[in-house]
């Protein structure tokens, strides 16, 4: 990989990791005033599955790729997270497949892209 694509891989990492971090802290936000014990949990899973991508999962430019495509980067890789088993290791671009995600998750616009 030449340096200039290094460069435009790194930016679109950090460019996801930006996207889950936002993610995660709207899903937190939407909580205010009373939340129900289910929305509590669902953002426990959000941020379990936003601390694993960013600390333990070794995102591939693939899996970089297909998360940007989508408005809502954490919803869809915490779906990911949630179909696909702890022994197996199939990257994300292959699940976003298998699940059908374009039609199931709203697409970012193309200005975000």
């Amino acid at each position: 990989m030449k340096i200039p694509e290094k460069i435009s891989a790194l930016q679109e990492k950090r460019e996801l990791l930006r996207q889950l971090d936002a993610s995660l802290l709207a899903h937190a936000a939407a909580l205010c005033g009373t939340p129900s014990v289910e929305q509590v949990y669902r953002l426990q899973g959000l941020a379990e599955t936003h601390f694993q991508l960013k600390n333990q999962y070794r995102l591939t430019l693939e899996d970089v790729a297909s998360l940007l495509c989508y408005a809502d980067t954490l919803e869809v890789a915490d779906q990911c997270h949630r179909v696909s088993r702890p022994s197996e290791l199939i990257p994300i671009s292959a699940l976003l497949d298998e699940m059908n995600a374009e039609m199931r998750f709203p697409l970012a616009s193309s200005e975000n892209q």
